[in-house]
């Protein structure tokens, strides 16, 4: 590791110097993966948020001021890419019950929302269904777009996805009563 401090490394970065920015890397990426693994809880999604902080790093490393020291700077960084994870994490959650409670209703009843915890078995339904039929779940109750926006992604009626989605919900269903989510 070199022996050049953290702001003589920086300013060698920020002229390009591809060396200078793997010190920074080698020096400070223990601390950012330890950092992201405490923000997010999981080892797995830490590594991700780690490797997420050195690309926004990277990005960012020309308008690096020194006002702060630079592992200061870079864990900030990582604080921002963890907490964007961890909503992704929540709204990914949130869809997914969702999409049970919708695949579920005539089963459980809306109190199931509050308590279900079958979000792997659910994952694991929707990856099982035929891919028309997953793309048009993961467009619209995981990214959010509207039927018709969802029919212009997979080149299609509006109506297929509305027929794809009442075919994935049925199917899903039927899985998830069968695995007793």
């Amino acid at each position: 590791m070199s022996g050049e401090t953290d702001e003589a490394l920086v300013a060698r970065a920020k002229a390009g110097d591809r060396r200078a920015f793997a010190s920074l890397v080698e020096r400070h990426y223990g601390a950012i993966h330890r950092f992201a693994w405490r923000v997010t809880g999981d080892a797995a999604e830490a590594e991700d948020v780690a490797q997420e902080t050195l690309i926004r790093i990277a990005r960012a490393i020309s308008g690096f001021e020194g006002r702060a020291a630079f592992k200061s700077w870079a864990l900030g960084i990582a604080l921002n890419a963890g907490r964007d994870a961890v909503r992704a994490r929540e709204r990914r959650s949130r869809v997914l019950r969702e999409v049970a409670v919708a695949a579920l209703v005539d089963q459980a009843g809306p109190s199931h929302d509050d308590d279900w915890d079958g979000e792997a078995a659910l994952w694991d339904a929707v990856r099982g269904l035929p891919e028309a039929q997953r793309d048009a779940v993961m467009l619209v109750h995981v990214e959010g777009l509207s039927h018709a926006e969802a029919g212009q992604a997979l080149n299609c009626a509006e109506a297929t996805v509305s027929w794809r989605l009442f075919t994935a919900r049925r199917r899903l269903k039927s899985h998830l009563s069968r695995a007793g989510a």
